[in-house]
């Protein structure tokens, strides 16, 4: 029987558009040798990907409420994402503005460019890892150069099911690659656009889902509206959502204005809607009090979102912007004492320091651990044990330390301290502690075995 030769051509799509620092791969042959693996395995880790048989789903439940999910994924699959990471992702350029999941940097050279700012913006992206889906990461590829082919393996590579065999495929927390590409598409759809319109004077960052802006001077309600829209319409442009209420807009300085000019029942004539009866009542006697004392001044700023009382005998949930505003005529305003702007955590008035406030408590913490032990402040820490404690302790230290060096060496020497009196006091309860005494049996030399007896008996 004759035998026949048959010869296959395949098209592939080249694109000379690649980087010549990027590995090149024109088919999944070529795409499985750079990973270093078969091209039948890596069929295989796509299908796993794909069923699910490869992933595991685990539901951590959130201090503040909530459930964070987190995927874990096969071992192999690992390390194929990695080797895309560090030969595909890893060559690409990030801007100086992206703080999060790069070598060397951290949380502080992102806060150190707010430092002494007079207006600050505050966004956090919702679900920062599920809000990128398969497809983003594909048109990613492709516009790299990479043939559709190519950019749909990588992408079948880096994503998961949001859900067992239902849902989108997104790059979800948990996974080596999450960091690294997430950090690339915010990067390319929404940095650039947003640093495109946004001026010149202002400051931007992005620390994985939390956004910065600032602007040295004090800005207007319109300025301010303008750059909160702005932000707002890039997000949905990129498919982005942001957490509404965790939105905020602080100044290094707050505006103090003085009521005397009108009565609060004029000043504050839209909020009976707004603000329970009580706490309308409330304002009114902290007025009167202060006009009886000849200091009809209420100093008010916003926090969070919510204008508030300076000295925290209101909080006002909806002041109206029409009224708050510089150019308000009825209302003497004038710039008060500053207050801190947070961000990641960290006070960037003056320059980027620990807050006060959590100094001291963590100061406090470790007190009481000394002069009291480190089982008195489990529970107020939320801790179930000693040891949990320990670790949280030695974590927050390490934080304080990487911020101020000499703060976080005073607190390392109070822990020591703390330490050396748990051991101290271990020791001592357990010398204290009397020894329970062993029961000693006193042998019968003269006693006699049954068996042995029963014989001298039988025999006599």
């Amino acid at each position: 029987m004759s035998t026949y030769k048959v010869t296959q051509l395949h098209s592939f799509q080249f694109n000379p558009r690649v980087r010549l620092d990027l590995p090149f791969a024109i088919d999944d042959f070529t795409l499985a040798m750079h990973l270093g693996i078969r091209c039948k395995t890596l069929w295989w880790l796509i299908w796993g990907l794909n069923e699910g048989t490869l992933v595991r789903r685990i539901e951590i439940p959130k201090p503040s409420g909530g459930i964070r999910v987190v995927y874990n994924v096969h071992p192999r699959v690992k390390a194929v994402q990695k080797a895309i990471v560090q030969k595909f992702l890893d060559p690409l350029p990030l801007e100086d503005h992206v703080g999060a999941y790069r070598k060397g940097l951290n949380y502080v050279n992102t806060s150190q460019k707010h430092v002494g700012k007079g207006t600050v913006f505050q966004y956090d992206v919702k679900q920062f890892f599920d809000q990128h889906r398969r497809a983003l990461v594909r048109r990613f590829f492709v516009e790299l150069g990479y043939a559709r082919q190519v950019a749909s393996l990588l992408g079948n590579l880096l994503t998961v099911r949001q859900k067992v065999k239902v849902g989108p495929f997104i790059t979800g927390q948990g996974l080596p690659s999450s960091p690294a590409i997430c950090n690339h598409l915010a990067n390319e759809y929404f940095d650039k656009p947003l640093l495109a319109a946004l001026p010149k004077e202002f400051e931007y960052t992005r620390y994985s889902d939390n956004i910065f802006i600032s602007h040295a001077s004090r800005l207007g309600k319109e300025e301010c509206l303008e750059v909160h829209n702005l932000v707002y319409q890039t997000a949905s442009r990129a498919g982005y959502q942001l957490h509404d209420e965790e939105d905020s807009i602080t100044f290094s300085d707050h505006l103090e204005w003085s009521v005397e000019a009108l009565p609060l029942n004029q000043i504050l004539p839209n909020f009976t809607t707004l603000l329970s009866q009580e706490v309308l009542d409330r304002g009114k006697d902290l007025v009167t009090a202060r006009e009886e004392a000849h200091t009809p001044l209420l100093s008010v700023f916003k926090s969070r979102g919510k204008y508030r009382a300076k000295n925290d005998e209101i909080s006002v949930l909806g002041y109206l912007k029409s009224i708050l505003t510089d150019d308000t005529p009825a209302i003497n305003c004038r710039v008060g004492k500053g207050r801190a702007q947070i961000i990641l955590g960290l006070v960037t008035n003056e320059k980027v320091a620990v807050p006060r406030v959590a100094y001291k408590a963590l100061q406090s913490i470790i007190h009481n651990c000394y002069t009291k032990g480190f089982e008195s402040q489990v529970e107020r820490c939320g801790k179930g044990s000693v040891g949990q404690l320990m670790a949280f302790l030695r974590g927050k230290i390490t934080w304080v330390k990487t911020v101020n060096e000499i703060q976080g060496q005073k607190l390392e020497n109070m822990m020591v301290h703390a330490l050396a009196a748990e051991e101290s006091r271990a020791t001592s309860a357990a010398l204290a502690t009397p020894a329970t005494p062993t029961e000693v049996v006193e042998e019968d030399l003269f006693s006699i075995p049954v068996d042995l007896e029963r014989a001298i008996l039988a025999d006599t």
